[in-house]
């Protein structure tokens, strides 16, 4: 029997962590995974030893999808509203080829199929995976069928749960000298998990009135401001910790170059997994890493300036994730927690779905067996 022929494409990485643990999935199903990338998201892979092709770009869509005689298409979602992926979904639409999106997270959900137009579903693929049911009724709600919508979880907690345990295991002044070279000295670690102050919309990370943190500088970027909040509570501690600063795969290596020099290590190549279970604690805004700092059982502290911000994390809602959108509740939580960590472990079989990977490969084994366009 010939093998079904599975296109992956992505270029952000949020979608990149998605699919780390597909191509493997699908292959131990009889599949054949063919990966492909864009943007940021082609090195990024390699971290994981995965080696991605840089879509063809003398063919177009149609072309590509015919000459590898594909019999499904996983598309990654970003924030590109020109992204290939579109392309992908259209071509596959027009050759009766089903067609999968993966959505990393609930955050700007009407913008991942939206392209340069105003309907927020132009490009919705057959299907959709959707890492929790919140996601889900973000696209219900946006006038999505059930039968096109379908909540997998997040197979990159599967590298997660297995690469965290492996860690764990081994000695952690051995891995603390090994992911900081200069080492801690036996102090507490925290690690800051960075973000770019833009997005799709660029004033939802920019100082408003409805912001809760000023910051202690005329600085107006909502990851500025928490930084500068960050130093002022290190600063109350009675002994510094270790201080690393982790920056987003998107951020340049002289991103917050004004802060960089306050802490003892910046870190932006490699994994974060490893930084997140040598820390003592991990803070950040509303990035993913923190959810993977709950699934390992690490305390983590979510800084938002707003309220509102609080559901672009799950893991804040959940329970498993500290939240601070004050001064004072940061002055408060930052050395509770570093002193007396929470015990996560009873909380997170109650959040985290279980085999997400099994899930995903399940959905595109379905989705290209006995294929009709569920749009028809």
């Amino acid at each position: 029997m010939r093998q079904k022929r599975i296109l992956i494409f992505v270029e952000d990485p949020g979608a990149a962590n998605f699919i780390v643990t597909l191509p493997e999935s699908l292959r131990q199903q009889g599949m054949r995974p063919m990966l492909f990338a864009d943007g940021t998201a082609v090195t990024y892979l390699q971290r994981f030893g995965l080696k991605a092709e840089v879509r063809k770009k003398d063919m177009t869509a149609a072309e590509m999808l015919t000459a590898y005689q594909v019999d499904g298409v996983v598309c990654g979602t970003g924030e590109n509203p020109q992204t290939y992926a579109f392309d992908l979904i259209t071509a596959a639409r027009e050759l009766g080829i089903p067609s999968i999106g993966l959505v990393d997270g609930s955050g700007n959900h009407e913008f991942r199929f939206r392209g340069n137009g105003s309907n927020p579903l132009t490009f919705l693929p057959d299907y959709i995976a959707t890492p929790d049911e919140e996601a889900a009724n973000q696209y219900f709600r946006l006038g999505a069928s059930p039968g096109r919508v379908e909540v997998t979880g997040h197979p990159y907690f599967d590298h997660v749960r297995a690469e965290g345990a492996r860690l764990a295991s081994q000695d952690r002044e051995a891995l603390r000298s090994q992911v900081w070279p200069e080492g801690a000295g036996g102090r507490k670690a925290i690690v800051f998990l960075a973000e770019l102050s833009t997005g799709i919309r660029h004033s939802d990370y920019q100082k408003s009135p409805d912001y809760l943190l000023h910051g202690t500088t005329e600085a107006t970027g909502r990851t500025e401001i928490v930084l500068d909040e960050f130093f002022l509570a290190v600063a109350s501690l009675p002994d510094r910790p270790y201080l690393v600063l982790r920056l987003h795969p998107k951020c340049g290596h002289g991103e917050f170059a004004a802060y960089q020099e306050r802490f003892d290590f910046v870190s932006r190549e490699g994994r974060v997994l490893e930084h997140l279970v040598a820390a003592d604690l991990v803070v950040g805004l509303t990035s993913m890493s923190l959810q993977e700092c709950a699934m390992l059982g690490k305390p983590g502290l979510a800084i938002i300036p707003r309220v509102l911000e609080k559901d672009w994390l799950p893991t804040i809602g959940a329970g498993l994730t500290e939240c601070a959108c004050t001064r004072q509740e940061l002055l408060r939580l930052l050395p509770l927690l570093l002193a007396d960590p929470p015990d996560l472990s009873g909380r997170l079989s109650g959040h985290f779905l279980t085999d997400p990977t099994c899930r995903l490969t399940s959905l595109i084994e379905r989705a290209t067996t006995g294929f009709s366009n569920p749009v028809k």
